[in-house]
């Protein structure tokens, strides 16, 4: 009998944005996953029939925020000492403060804020829909509630994938990311600037590249190595 510690739950099929590059976007997901929400019975159906699981990352094709009993389920996890992450991505366009409270109440680990841009009319080139101001206003809200529970969870990690027509913000990028307190650096290329978008069009394009390495010297994020490991562009 298989009895996994560590497992995918799709806690929303669910997007608002509509980044270009997703497949959630184009719809190829749905005759796989479908469309809907991960249900609070069902999900604490699970844990009883499953009791070695102690890990669950929520996030994957949707935004998980969306789903309307995502504060349930997460007080369902609290209550029986499972660790929720989302380190797939989420975009922290629509959050109730109840919930951002929550993440830091009931000790969610870690997620991924995919946020492309340092400014509302960059990000909003690629994170089609979605609002720079209110994503931002959200992560001050997370670190405030840190500091009122004296917790150091939710950890935040800062996705930016880099593009031609962001590439020119990595200097204020830095700079915000000292005062968002993500605990890794956003992901761009380092000072070779070997994976560039306007250097190499192909890390726009996720094509090949003339070379086989799929990484800068700093661990760079592009659309390519999204593409190459994910079989996707960038969520």
């Amino acid at each position: 009998m298989i009895e996994p510690i560590s497992i995918r739950l799709e806690a929303s099929s669910h997007c608002q944005l509509r980044c270009p590059a997703c497949p959630t976007t184009d719809g190829s997901i749905d005759q796989v996953i479908g469309k809907g929400f991960l249900k609070a019975d069902d999900f604490r159906t699970f844990l009883e029939r499953n009791p070695s699981v102690r890990n669950i990352e929520l996030s994957n094709y949707g935004e998980i925020f969306l789903n309307p009993q995502f504060l349930e389920i997460l007080k369902i996890a609290h209550k029986r000492n499972v660790a929720l992450a989302a380190l797939n991505g989420v975009n922290l366009n629509n959050v109730s403060d109840e919930v951002l409270e929550a993440l830091v109440k009931f000790r969610f680990r870690e997620m991924t804020c995919s946020i492309d841009g340092a400014s509302a009319e960059t990000y909003r080139v690629y994170r089609v829909r979605g609002n720079f101001d209110r994503v931002t206003a959200n992560v001050a809200k997370i670190n405030q509630w840190k500091v009122t529970y004296r917790s150091r969870y939710p950890l935040l990690q800062w996705q930016f994938v880099v593009f031609r027509h962001n590439e020119h913000e990595l200097p204020k990028a830095r700079a915000w990311r000292k005062s968002s307190a993500c605990t890794s650096p956003p992901s761009f290329p380092g000072p070779t600037r070997a994976l560039s978008p306007t250097r190499r069009l192909y890390a726009v394009k996720w094509a090949p590249p003339p070379a086989p390495s799929t990484r800068s010297a700093s661990g760079a994020t592009t659309p390519r190595r999204f593409a190459t490991s994910s079989g996707t562009g960038p969520r």
